[in-house]
């Protein structure tokens, strides 16, 4: 008996960010395919983190290359669905919009899953509504949560039968950090673009380090500037953190362990934050987070029981946060230990949740 088959038309590491991160779990799960047979169309423009968001000509050329590909699939392979990872928005919607109608112009079911907000934006006038509703019309829509359902897309006329929300998950499995008698060590572990906070970060680091002589902080991920470590550097010195303030550059996933081990609070001070994986990476390890990104991540993670959100990433701000963490030890288990059985309560929920909506795509 012939399997029916997924078209997976998808962003893959490299570069590793969170959507890539998502995909390449979904195309690898045993649960989202079982009884299908699959193919990708890697939707990646890039390889580094510094060409994402930088026009070019060639990403032009390589957007026709994998028009072709996509319509080549369409016609040989005959997928009775296609996972679409997105961006219904912006410039790029003029991109994934062709994709998306070459998609159903063929038949074949799409499944579209957007990894960040961004359509709160688009204003829902009749326009608006006329061009989603038909963009969309027999798609299935997945966004990160339910409350960006009801705010991005319900009010562009999208079929709420075919809308739905699954939350990010990991499967990566850290070693559980030690409980130690107090705070030693800080992380940030994220792509060092700027709005990511960790400049900010080590300004809030400064404001409470003399508090405490033994906390250090460490900054890992894989910077898109080059110019970024020096900038890390020149700061601590400025602020006298030399020697407390450590970059180690980028981490490979077999490398995370020993990070989340040695941690004892992580902080993701974002300045704009959609539902970022190293947090459930973090809480899986038994590491208490600080965060911002409420308005999307606070239906599944509640401020003062699984994880301190803070509203925003002002350096007195987080340093509130951190050394409410640092003298607070039993907030401190409590956070890390109810958030890491919550994400892994939550790491079943996306593959099935999938896996659902394939099955009753075909």
């Amino acid at each position: 008996m012939v399997k029916p088959r997924i078209l997976y038309l998808v962003q893959l590491p490299p570069p590793i960010h969170g959507a890539s991160e998502m995909n390449r779990m979904v195309f690898d799960s045993e649960v989202v395919n079982e009884g299908f047979e699959k193919r990708v169309i890697p939707l990646n423009f890039s390889t580094k983190l510094s060409q994402l968001q930088h026009f070019s000509i060639i990403k032009v050329f390589k957007a026709f290359g994998i028009f072709f590909q996509l319509l080549f699939d369409l016609i040989t392979y005959r997928p009775r669905i296609v996972y679409f990872s997105m961006v219904p928005f912006g410039p790029i919607l003029f991109r994934d919009g062709l994709y998306l109608i070459l998609i159903r112009i063929f038949g074949a079911a799409p499944v579209a899953h957007l990894h960040r907000p961004g359509l709160h934006r688009v204003k829902p006038t009749r326009l608006n509504r006329f061009v989603y509703k038909n963009l969309f019309r027999g798609c299935k829509v997945v966004h990160l949560s339910p409350q960006l359902v009801e705010r991005e897309l319900i009010p562009l006329g999208l079929n709420p039968e075919n809308l739905f929300s699954f939350p990010n998950t990991v499967d990566f499995e850290p070693i559980q950090r030690p409980i130690r008698e107090k705070a030693i060590n800080i992380l940030f572990l994220s792509n060092l673009y700027p709005h990511k906070g960790f400049f900010k970060l080590i300004e809030a680091f400064a404001l409470v380090a003399n508090k405490f002589p033994d906390l250090k902080l460490t900054i890992a991920g894989y910077s898109p500037d080059s110019s970024i470590p020096q900038k890390i550097y020149d700061l601590a010195k400025s602020l006298n953190m030399e020697g407390r303030v450590t970059y180690i550059g980028g981490i490979e996933r077999e490398q995370r362990n020993s990070l989340y081990y040695n941690a004892d609070i992580f902080v993701l001070p974002s300045g704009s934050e959609y539902f970022p994986l190293v947090i459930l990476e973090a809480m899986l390890a038994g590491v208490p987070v600080i965060t911002t990104g409420k308005e999307n991540i606070g239906c599944y993670f509640e401020d003062g029981k699984d994880l301190l959100f803070i509203d925003d990433n002002e350096p007195i701000t987080i340093a509130k946060a951190i050394e409410v963490l640092i003298i607070d030890r039993d907030l401190n288990e409590k956070l890390a230990e109810d958030a890491r059985l919550k994400v892994r309560n939550m790491q079943g929920v996306v593959f099935e949740g999938l896996a659902k909506i394939f099955r009753h795509s075909i």
